[in-house]
């Protein structure tokens, strides 16, 4: 190979290499999708009327995690859908005992 020719390739090489590793890393990031929950609410077997508010508070704490008043989407008819996020936690270990 010709020593003219091959300086040039080592030096583009060699800047593609550096620039390669100086790039930050891209990850993609999915986020969780919220957990849904159907029904239909009632009170001693009875529909629940429209405007009724139904609340998922988790146990242990004292703030409403999801709100959902009856009527309030015309396409569930009647149905509640409360709709619980994720936030920003992290997920928690699949069995007990298992690291983070």
């Amino acid at each position: 190979m010709n020593r003219n020719i091959q300086h040039p390739i080592l030096r583009v090489l060699g800047l593609l290499a550096l620039l390669w590793l100086g790039l930050p890393t891209a990850q993609a990031r999915v986020a969780m999708p919220d957990h849904v929950f159907y029904g239909v609410a009632t009170w001693f077997g009875d529909p629940v009327a429209d405007g009724t508010e139904i609340t998922f508070v988790l146990d242990g704490q004292s703030a409403t995690n999801a709100r959902y008043t009856i009527g309030q989407d015309s396409g569930l008819n009647g149905l509640y859908a409360l709709r619980i996020s994720h936030g920003r936690r992290r997920p928690a270990p699949a069995r007990a005992g298992q690291a983070r």
